[in-house]
């Protein structure tokens, strides 16, 4: 059994590693501004210690133990606040043009990736669940990948530079101090597995959530249709209740963990509280050493606590570049290598059969057959394949067996493909409208249309009439599936 919990557990740990291998391709993008991010880190840090050094020795001036060097050490103390506020200051803008580039280098790819992937595994995933995982987990991709290297290295520099500072003073206190991590560490372990069950749990929750606001939206004229507005909402609280339940539960175990770890730095203060004073009780210290003691150890548990923290961020990124993962790792379209001949064009269907994925086959040795200038009709009940055929045709879903071809008028073959779809002009069945003007609706099928060209178009589809009534073609649509709408 041992052995069984082991396994998962290495199984679990290698998919996150494998995540944060894949995600870290971005960060190489930018690894120059990285690179500067870091740099500007350590030195911030270094200023930072050297300002506390210079306060140790201005409260030993106050307190009368040294006062021959009060102009050297206000100038450095002043000096390196000074300094301190610029690095933050540069930081911040590094950090935020990084955070811009970066974040939108991902969601482009993304959204690339998406676009141009196969479209029945596409469909595997909910419109709502793809936009969750699109909107929420490519920002903590991208945040990932600007910010965990310069935050591991930057911590771990702080890390050793406050333990080396506090050691040079005293070993014993530099020891005392460190006695907390391995508390923080060991048990940041312990709770890795649980901690990626419940940021699963909640992701696929919001997902679900999200898919179900997005259909009711979508479909919102059924639903007023068929009076189901109350069940709707009952399904949605539900769905609430679920999402509650499990972000408490999450909570109430982070409080747990937190409250451990904050018993373990409270003992070990209240032993570096105690050390501190017995010197400076002895005069083995100075009132201005025991400042910087107690100082730095706080910095050294607050670096731990970061550290510490650094791992439920880890396995939430991890999970995040997960789910994006699986949506760049959909495959692509088949994509043809042959350019259509010029000309009218026959379509031409020989015995295909085509199924959707886990599904019996829905066309099963079809052939079809269309000419130049013929007009062919698709006449069937409801699930005789008729939207399968478009589809086939379309190059969304392909042959099982059999061959869906274009044939030229000299005889050339070319597969369909995503490439023929610009041999086949498409009337959906529902009304297709996105955001934007009318006009840059009809230029999404020729981008450089002119006003006279869209305008026949909307003639020859017996639109213009509606259109003009509406003032002209920089009329703007909004969004719905059921209507045009202007405002």
């Amino acid at each position: 059994m041992e052995r069984k919990e082991n396994k998962v557990r290495f199984c679990a740990l290698s998919e996150v590693l494998a995540d944060w291998k894949w995600l870290l391709t971005y960060s190489r993008r930018c690894k120059k501004m990285i690179a500067l991010y870091i740099a500007l880190g350590v030195l911030g840090t270094t200023v930072g210690l050297f300002g506390s050094v210079a306060g140790k020795y201005l409260i030993d001036i106050v307190t009368g133990y040294d006062t021959a060097r009060l102009p050297l050490l206000v100038f450095a103390a002043i000096g390196s606040t000074a300094v301190s506020i610029a690095f933050d200051c540069v930081v911040s803008r590094v950090l935020k043009k990084l955070e811009i580039d970066l974040n939108n280098n991902v969601r482009a790819d993304v959204f690339d990736r998406i676009l141009d992937a196969d479209w029945q595994a596409l469909h595997a995933f909910s419109c709502g669940d793809i936009l969750n995982r699109f909107e929420t987990d490519t920002g903590a991709v991208g945040g990932g990948a600007v910010s965990w290297l310069p935050q591991i290295l930057v911590t771990a520099y702080r890390l050793c530079a406050v333990f080396f500072l506090i050691w040079i003073y005293s070993p014993v206190m530099a020891l005392i101090a460190l006695g907390g991590a391995p508390v923080v560490l060991l048990l940041s372990a312990a709770v890795l597995k649980k901690r990626r069950a419940f940021e699963n749990k909640l992701r696929r929750l919001g997902s679900e959530m999200t898919a179900f606001e997005a259909e009711t939206f979508y479909t919102v004229d059924t639903v007023k249709s068929l009076g189901t507005m109350q069940s709707q909402s009952r399904k949605l609280k539900e769905k609430q209740e679920a999402l509650r339940t499990c972000s408490l539960q999450y909570n109430m175990f982070s409080v747990r963990v937190n409250a451990l770890l904050r018993v373990a730095g409270a003992f070990t203060q209240f032993t570096a509280m105690g050390y501190g004073l017995y010197l400076l009780w002895t005069r083995a210290i100075t009132f201005g050493t025991l400042t910087l003691f107690l100082q730095q150890r706080s910095s050294l548990t607050s670096a731990f606590e970061s550290a510490a923290g650094l791992i439920p961020k880890f396995l939430s990124t991890a999970i995040s570049a997960h789910r994006v993962r699986e949506l760049c790792e959909l495959p692509k379209e088949r994509h043809g290598k042959t350019a259509l001949p010029q000309g009218a064009l026959m379509v031409e269907l020989k015995n295909v059969t085509a199924a959707y994925r886990n599904g019996e086959a829905v066309l099963k040795n079809v052939s079809f057959a269309a000419g130049p200038g013929e007009i062919a009709v698709l006449v069937g009940t409801s699930g005789a394949g008729k939207t399968t055929l478009v589809r086939v045709l379309l190059g969304l879903v392909y042959p099982e067996s059999g061959r869906a071809v274009l044939r030229g008028k000299s005889g050339c073959e070319i597969v369909i493909s995503a490439e023929t779809r610009c041999a086949f002009s498409y009337v959906p069945q529902g009304s297709t409208l996105f955001s934007g003007t009318i006009a840059e609706n009809l230029r999404m099928a020729k981008e450089n249309a002119t006003e006279e060209e869209m305008t026949a178009a909307l003639k020859t589809a017996c639109a213009w009439v509606f259109v003009s009534s509406r003032a002209n073609l920089r009329v703007k649509t909004r969004w719905r599936r059921w209507a045009l709408r202007t405002p």
